[in-house]
């Protein structure tokens, strides 16, 4: 049995049926690298009923199960993304700015944390992933995932202020793919604080790439989903 395998079915993480977290992360996912392309079809192929739908639609998944439960914060904002639906219909280039605004969020939630007093975004992570796992967190471990925080936090901000200047300058062509390269990136850079996190804390090494993230999914899904 390889490592990996082993790992994953002492810590009870053997194979399951795609959960309904798992099937919403997987929706959410395909509806970020789908917005830019969808957003440039409606302006080539002149839809705007198409480019309206995407904001609304973009909240329904993020905040669906508090939509269901009636959370008045969630149909809130669901309400103000419809009226700036609304507002696309007239100005088309508005709907370049729902990906500038969310990195610059992204940006601020990860800088924010690393602020005194405060716990580093992916500390949290790791924290409930050991204890999850009921295995301890590495001594070196959280100022190292101080420094990746801070990692995440300047690439968040950068995308977006490159996702700014495009929405500024009208380039849709460029948006479209700085829009479909930075989720790409993203995932790159999980991929590789992983590798090097294997490298530096030998207790990680079994966990692979799949059971990692799982383990997110399986922390953090319920919380966020709900």
């Amino acid at each position: 049995m390889n490592p990996a395998r082993r790992f994953c079915e002492n810590n009870g993480m053997t194979a399951h049926p795609p959960s309904p977290v798992g099937i919403l992360v997987g929706l959410r996912l395909a509806f970020v690298l789908a917005y830019p392309v969808l957003f440039l079809v409606s302006h080539a192929q002149s839809l705007p009923w198409l480019r309206t739908l995407l904001l609304p639609v973009a909240v329904a998944l993020v905040a669906g199960p508090a939509l269901m439960r009636g959370s008045v914060i969630a149909w809130g904002v669901f309400t103000a993304a419809a009226g700036i639906s609304a507002a696309i219909l007239v100005w088309p280039e508005l709907g370049l700015w729902p990906p500038v605004l969310v990195t610059g969020i992204m940006a601020c939630w990860f800088g924010a944390s690393l602020l005194p007093g405060r716990e580093p975004v992916l500390l949290g992570f790791a924290r409930a992933i050991h204890v999850q796992l009921q295995s301890p967190l590495p001594e070196q471990a959280p100022a190292w995932l101080a420094g990746w925080t801070g990692v995440w936090a300047g690439f968040m901000a950068a995308s977006c202020v490159v996702l700014a200047g495009l929405a500024l300058t009208h380039s849709l062509v460029a948006w479209t793919l700085a829009t479909l390269a930075i989720p790409l990136l993203s995932g790159a850079l999980v991929v590789l604080e992983w590798v090097l996190r294997r490298r530096t804390f030998p207790p990680d090494a079994a966990m692979s790439l799949p059971v990692f993230l799982r383990s997110v999914a399986r922390v953090y899904g319920p919380r966020r989903a709900g």
